[in-house]
C-alpha cells in the first residue's frame, strides 16, 4: 500500500478515502476474529480438559477437539466469497468517486455544463433558482457519463475537460471493472464480453475466475493510485480547491 497519501483533496476524494478505510477496517476485523476466534477455542477446550474429573468425558472432549474444522480453514474455504465481496466494494468505491468528482466539477465550475443539448421545459420550471439549475444540470450530465466505459469516461476528461491522466493502469482498472461486473452478473463465470474487454485468454471462458488476495490488494493499490492522480490533475487543471484530509494515514 502507499505509504502517503495527499492530505488536500476533493469531497470525491475524501468520500472515497472514508469508503477504502471501512473496506479496509472490515478485513482486518475478519482476520483479527479469525485468529482470536481460534485462540479462544484452544484456551477454552484445554481449560475444560484440565479440570474434567471424568476419563470417558474427558477422552469424549478431545476427540471431538480433533474433529473441529479451525477458523482458519474455515475462512480458506470461504476465501472466494470474501475475495469476491471485497473486491466488488473496491470497485463500486472507485466508480463513485468518478461519478461523485465529476458532480462536484459541474457544480463548481457550471461553465463546463455548456453545450447544444436542448433541456426539457419542466426542469427549467422545477428549478426555482440559479442554482438548483446548475445542480440538476450537474445530476444529468454526471449520470449520462458514469454508465459509459472507463475508456469513454477517461476520454472526456482529457477532451471534455482537458485533464490529462496517464494510460499508466488504464488496463488493468479496466480487467477490474469488468472483473466487478462478472462478479455481480455472472456469479464470477468468465463470459465473452469479459475475453473481449480484457483480452483475457479464451481459456477463462465460462470458467470461475479465481479469487485471492495477491488480486485484490494489486487492484486496491491501483484504483487508490489511479484517484490520486486523478485528483491532483483535476484540481490543478481546472484549479479547483481542495480541503485538508482529516485522516491519519
Amino acid at each position: 500500500m502507499l505509504r502517503k497519501l495527499p492530505k488536500i483533496g476533493t469531497a470525491a476524494y475524501h468520500d472515497y478515502l472514508n469508503s477504502w478505510q471501512d473496506i479496509s477496517s472490515f478485513f482486518s476485523f475478519i482476520l483479527s476474529m479469525v485468529s482470536r476466534l481460534d485462540g479462544m477455542s484452544s484456551l477454552a477446550h484445554t481449560t475444560l480438559v484440565e479440570t474434567c474429573d471424568d476419563p470417558i468425558e474427558k477422552e469424549r472432549m478431545i476427540e471431538e477437539r480433533k474433529q473441529r474444522v479451525p477458523m482458519v480453514e474455515v475462512l480458506k474455504n470461504n476465501r472466494q466469497f470474501l475475495m469476491e465481496t471485497l473486491h466488488v466494494r473496491v470497485v463500486d468505491n472507485f466508480l463513485n468517486y468518478i461519478s461523485s468528482l465529476l458532480f462536484e466539477i459541474y457544480r463548481k465550475k457550471p461553465v463546463l455544463l455548456r453545450s447544444s443539448e436542448m433541456i426539457d421545459f419542466a426542469t427549467l420550471i422545477d428549478c426555482g433558482s440559479m442554482q438548483s439549475l446548475v445542480h440538476s444540470l450537474a445530476e444529468i450530465k454526471t449520470s449520462k457519463l458514469v454508465y459509459k466505459s472507463y475508456s469513454e469516461i477517461n476520454k472526456y476528461f482529457l477532451d471534455g475537460l482537458g485533464v490529462k491522466i496517464t494510460d499508466a493502469s488504464n488496463s488493468e482498472i479496466i480487467y477490474a471493472i469488468e472483473l466487478r461486473n462478472i462478479i455481480v452478473h455472472n456469479r464470477c463465470v468468465v463470459d465473452k464480453r469479459f475475453i473481449r474487454k480484457t483480452k483475457a485468454n479464451i481459456s477463462l471462458l465460462n470458467k470461475k475466475h479465481s479469487m485471492h488476495l495477491d488480486l485484490y490488494e494489486k487492484f486496491e493499490k491501483i484504483l487508490l493510485s489511479k484517484v490520486i492522480e486523478l485528483d491532483v490533475e483535476t484540481r490543478k487543471h481546472l484549479k479547483i480547491c481542495g480541503h485538508k484530509n482529516k485522516f491519519k494515514l
